[in-house]
């Protein structure tokens, strides 16, 4: 017997429009500094370091730090590689194994792209020798990259047992024929639904009935709709884009052993996002519906997202001798304005016919609160030679809320924020030994944990926010249930291992080189959800790696 299982088709019918979900939100939100190649090199453990260019971005008073002005700019090159395989049928419940997966091959894919994430300056003014009080002044003005969104994952397998064109009919199931013909269809109906049926994707069983079936399917001899033959099915999913945050800060230098600073950060990101999923009869023969034989069929979903926000930061700096440190900063919550396009294009090739259809292009704006966030450190100075610094931050994902201009429409996605979203922290190390006056070697490591939460309901069920369904949960609070829901964090940790060398010269000229590999915790996406009862559809499990080049050339004056 066909079903849906109502959360993970709500899922992917919001995929199929807009990408309005806690994850996307959490994407937007977080922070991977880039900096300079120095900072990069050392972990970016730099809230009590100061003096880079790079250091900014994390704490805005170690503008003051330097008694010079300096200018400098930083190419990156970024390279992803990702591993990934493919289970046919997967059962949430049981949990994965090896063996659940197929066809795996190393690397799957690979995605680079050249960006300049760095550029900048900043301008110290002396305020001459005094023996107390405000000594220095420093104004940046630069742009420093904190985020970057290259990866791209492919993977196939043999399924005999479900078909996305099944999953397709299935969300079909009691919408009249008349009212997907109809033009203004995709108004009323998921974009997936309509195109399916525009595109001969899906068929009615009855002309002008709301029963249907999908071109992978046949009717059995019990009368039961089911999937005709085996299928080679390929998933692809190819995302792009950067984040960026241009700086104005100001900071004071308070006797060389006291820093104040003040930053105003003007946020920006492009991203864009393509998934595809292929079908392809391995004997059309299997696949006689209405004697049209299938061969082929495709779906492709596209997203592209631009975000613009501001936000405020301010962070100290002490140093009480020559070898300690303290550094700490607060950021206050970014306002983010999103704006996103999206569509959805599916076709089928039989033997005798095809067809496909696009959607029109849909548009959306919206606004985002993101987390604040606390970073403190420690930086110690041995032997003049020796720098070891190490940093904590910590973000509170909880109070990240949606907005557009109803004020209504995005109640769940706000309740699913409280539910399933908490604090993540980062912890960051990093180590500069000067060789020579010229010459330094650098390394730094930085783990972060997930913000995103899981619980249990009074059932035993694992409820996380891709199973999430509002009307429950509304259900649960009006009758006192909702203290069944025992949340905790995710284990997941994104880990980053960096290092580096430094030049600089006796002149005015410096450059930095460092290398970062930054690895993901194994991702599991379902490139459709489940419609057969006791039949799970497949699943596609991916381990990600990210690396950066980045060359920093600078200039002190």
């Amino acid at each position: 017997m066909r079903k849906v299982i109502l959360a993970l088709f709500a899922m992917s019918l919001a995929v199929a429009a807009t990408a309005q979900d806690i994850y996307s939100a959490v994407d937007i939100s977080r922070n991977d500094y880039t900096g300079t190649a120095r900072t990069m090199a050392m972990g970016n453990a730099f809230t009590a370091v100061g003096g880079d260019l790079g250091s900014i971005g994390l704490n805005p008073a170690g503008s003051a730090v330097a008694h010079y002005s300096q200018f400098s700019f930083s190419p990156m090159l970024a390279l992803s590689k990702a591993s990934s395989a493919y289970a046919p049928t997967f059962d949430w419940y049981k949990g994965l194994t090896s063996t659940d997966f197929i066809g795996k091959t190393t690397p799957s894919s690979k995605s680079s792209g050249l960006r300049l994430p760095q550029f900048g300056g900043s301008f110290y003014v002396d305020l001459g020798h005094r023996r107390g009080g405000l000594t220095g002044i420093s104004y940046a003005v630069l742009s420093t990259g904190t985020g970057s969104y290259f990866d791209s994952a492919i993977a196939s397998g043999i399924n005999n047992e479900t078909s996305i064109t099944g999953f397709m009919a299935a969300g079909a199931e009691g919408i009249p024929e008349n009212d997907l013909m109809a033009s203004d269809a995709a108004s009323y109906y998921p974009l997936n639904t309509v195109t399916a049926y525009k595109a001969y994707v899906i068929s009615p069983l009855v002309a002008g009935g709301d029963s249907y079936i999908g071109a992978a399917e046949i009717i059995d001899g019990a009368g039961n709709i089911v999937t005709g033959g085996p299928l080679h099915q390929t998933s692809k999913t190819v995302s792009a884009g950067y984040k960026n945050d241009l700086l104005f800060n100001v900071g004071l230098n308070f006797s060389d052993n006291f820093y104040l600073g003040f930053s105003l950060g003007v946020p920006n990101s492009s991203y864009s996002y393509t998934e595809n999923f292929y079908e392809m009869a391995q004997n059309p023969e299997d696949f006689p519906l209405d004697d049209t034989f299938l061969d082929f069929s495709s779906y492709q979903y596209r997203l592209s997202r631009s975000v613009n926000g501001i936000y405020g930061k301010f962070g100290l700096i002490f140093t009480p001798n020559d070898m300690i440190r303290f550094g700490a900063a607060f950021r206050t919550p970014t306002l983010y304005n999103v704006s996103e396009s999206w569509d959805v294009y599916q076709s089928v090739d039989y033997t005798y016919g095809q067809g496909n259809e696009w959607t029109e292009t849909g548009r959306y704006d919206y606004s985002i609160r993101s987390p604040y966030s606390a970073n403190f450190g420690l930086a110690a100075t041995l032997m003049s030679r020796l720098l070891l610094s190490a940093d904590y931050e910590l973000s509170d994902f909880s109070v990240m809320r949606f907005s557009d201009e109803y004020g209504t429409n995005f109640i769940p996605e706000n309740t699913q924020n409280q539910m399933f979203l908490g604090m993540q922290h980062q912890f960051r190390v990093g180590a500069e030994l000067r060789l020579t006056p010229s010459f330094s070697v650098r390394g730094g490591y930085n783990v972060t944990t997930s913000p995103i939460r899981y619980g249990e309901n009074g059932l035993g069920e694992t409820i996380d926010a891709g199973s999430f369904d509002a009307s429950t949960f509304m259900k649960m609070y009006n009758s006192g249930l909702l203290d069944s829901y025992s949340m905790q964090y995710s284990q997941d940790l994104v880990k980053a291992l960096s290092f580096g060398i430094g030049y600089a010269s006796e002149g005015a000229f410096f450059a930095d080189a460092a290398v970062k590999c930054t690895t993901f915790p194994n991702r599991n996406f379902l490139p459709y959800g489940d419609y057969i009862d006791a039949v799970p559809s497949p699943t596609v499990r991916t381990s990600r790696s990210l690396w950066n080049a980045m060359l920093t050339l600078g200039w002190r004056f």
